[in-house]
C-alpha cells in the first residue's frame, strides 16, 4: 500500500471505502478497476490518478458511475480554499435544477482547478463531462494529499 492510500485509509472507517492495492490493480469496496493500475477509486465516487512525473500530484475526477447517477449538468462550483480538510465542502454540481455539495474524502490541498471547469464553463463542457468523465480531459482539479 503507498504513501496516498495509507493517508487515506488512516480515516477509513468515516471514508467507508477499503482501499488496496492487489495484483497491480486498485480495489475499492470489493470491486477491482482495471482502468489504471495507480489509479485510486474512493466510495465509486471519486478517482485519482497519479499525474506523470509529478510525484505526489493527482488528478481528482468523479468516476464514470457518479457521473451517471446525476442527469444533465447545469452548473458546477468549487470551493474558494486552497487547503481542504476531510469531509469539509469541496464542490457543488447542478443536475436536474437540484444542487450537489460533495465533501472532500480526505485532507488535501489543490494545487490547481482544469480551467474548463473552473470559470462558468459552457453546457457543451459540462456536457463533456458528464458523458466523458476520463481524467485525461474532464479532471475537476489537481490535488496534493496531506
Amino acid at each position: 500500500m503507498d504513501k496516498f492510500a495509507s493517508s487515506v485509509l488512516s480515516g477509513s472507517r468515516a471514508l467507508n471505502a477499503g482501499i488496496s492495492r492487489a495484483a497491480g490493480r486498485t480495489v475499492a469496496l470489493g470491486r477491482r478497476f482495471s482502468s489504471g493500475t495507480d489509479d485510486i477509486v474512493i466510495n465509486n465516487e471519486y478517482v485519482l490518478k497519479p499525474v506523470p512525473g509529478d510525484s505526489g500530484k493527482y488528478y481528482f475526477a468523479f468516476t464514470k458511475e457518479k457521473m451517471a447517477s446525476l442527469k444533465e449538468l447545469s452548473f458546477i462550483d468549487f470551493t474558494k480554499q486552497k487547503r481542504i480538510e476531510k469531509n469539509e465542502f469541496l464542490l457543488s454540481v447542478e443536475s436536474a435544477k437540484t444542487m450537489f455539495d460533495f465533501m472532500s474524502p480526505a485532507t488535501l490541498e489543490i494545487i490547481s482547478l482544469n480551467k474548463k471547469f473552473a470559470e462558468q464553463p459552457s453546457e457543451d463542457t459540462l456536457k463533456e463531462l458528464k458523458e466523458k468523465p476520463d481524467l485525461e480531459d474532464n479532471y475537476l482539479m489537481i490535488v496534493k494529499l496531506e
